[in-house]
């Protein structure tokens, strides 16, 4: 996934999300905008009189207002809010050789599940145990990952 370029202003990062996505689903996202809004958010303030000011503009204008009132931690909430939008993915993008299907996947939990059990049961030594928990805790992720790439998220 790329990285943020910290050099885009809000203007040009709503460039991209209208050039990416186009007005009609931007406006349906943002629910009351109108279209005309919408463009007029991607507009360069340098080069426009018509440009209004953008919801990130706005969204940090409240994030640095709560902050001086001593709500930083609100506003950290939001940002964690905001990280949950491509979490899934960056999580999608770090899991290798999923299986072909959810079923093969969730066939494989079973399995490292089992041994893990087995492990707690015969009261093998805790270095043991949690190697078991880790080696089920890493399949549990491959299928939640492979259920994320079956419904749109990938």
């Amino acid at each position: 996934m790329p990285k943020c370029d910290a050099k885009l202003q809000t203007w040009q990062i709503f460039h991209a999300i209208l050039k990416t996505l186009g007005p009609t689903k931007v406006v349906k996202l943002w629910g009351t905008v109108k279209e005309r809004s919408v463009y007029m958010y991607a507009q360069n303030p340098a080069t426009s009189q018509d440009r209004s000011r953008d919801p990130l503009e706005n969204l940090h204008a409240t994030f640095s207002e709560m902050a001086l009132v001593g709500r930083s931690d609100v506003v950290q909430c939001a940002i964690a809010f905001l990280l949950t939008a491509i979490k899934p993915l960056e999580h999608l993008e770090a899991v290798k050789g999923l299986k072909p299907t959810i079923c093969e996947e969730i066939l494989e939990d079973f399995v490292a599940v089992a041994r893990l059990q087995a492990a707690i049961a015969s009261g093998e030594p805790v270095e043991v145990v949690e190697r078991e928990f880790k080696e089920a805790q890493e399949e549990l992720e491959r299928t939640m990952a492979k259920y994320w790439q079956g419904h749109g998220r990938s």
